[in-house]
């Protein structure tokens, strides 16, 4: 019995641990839904990353990819799109790798879309960069809640504060990143779920350009910023 509950303990958290957390502000989604068209906006997103997570083969590769998963349902949901990478950090703990990436000094200087980031409390706030014609930044803050295991951490994170006026609107982002020791090198695996102003072809291009640029400049960063 104690040798299961320490196997339990130990190894990387199942979905069940992702399905128990809870999204706490469903009051930035648009003011145009319902709160029936919430919940079931914010339970069809959830379900969306705690199945993605089950099914996803954890490997030590660098790839990314965007997709707009909710195709073929609601408008809001239509508009919400995925985002995915997975980056392979070469000879590095997933602590020093974990530490860097949560540093919000680190975050300013060296993360790609990224113009400036500070702790706000328990949150890390984010203002992105614009792209003049196309995007305007976006100011957003997440808080995070780690479950530690014992070969890496699995972090599940949520939009808990954005602004809207000057700034790109942002109503919702639900995400995990998981890191994971994997041999002398670390694993981020990184699953977002967002719903801004709609992108349009030109942003969706950007995005995606951004994320096909992040493993590498990510990996470059770590390496450079190693103690």
């Amino acid at each position: 019995m104690l040798f299961l509950f320490l196997s339990t303990v130990w190894s990387r958290p199942n979905s069940s641990w992702l399905d128990q957390q809870k999204y706490t502000h469903p009051q930035l989604l648009p003011a145009t839904l319902s709160n029936q068209d919430r919940a079931h906006f914010l339970d069809t997103a959830h379900q969306y990353l705690v199945q993605k997570y089950s099914s996803a083969h954890f490997a030590c590769t660098n790839q990314s990819a965007v997709h707009y998963p909710f195709s073929k349902t609601t408008e809001e949901l239509q508009k919400t799109y995925a985002l995915e990478t997975s980056v392979c950090i070469p000879n590095i703990s997933w602590n020093e790798a974990y530490n860097l990436y949560m540093d919000a000094d680190f975050r300013s200087q060296n993360m790609p879309g990224v113009e400036k980031a500070h702790k706000n409390k328990n949150s890390i706030c984010i203002t992105s960069q614009s792209f003049i014609g196309v995007m305007k930044p976006a100011y957003m803050c997440l808080d995070s809640i780690e479950k530690r295991f014992n070969t890496g951490v699995l972090l599940y994170s949520h939009l808990t504060d954005s602004k809207k006026g000057s700034f790109q609107p942002v109503y919702f982002q639900e995400e995990y990143i998981l890191f994971e020791q994997m041999g002398p090198n670390t694993l981020i695996h990184r699953l977002s779920i967002n719903r801004s102003r709609e992108l349009g072809s030109a942003g969706t291009y950007i995005l995606k350009k951004k994320s096909q640029e992040y493993p590498q400049h990510l990996i470059k960063a770590m390496k450079e910023n190693q103690k």
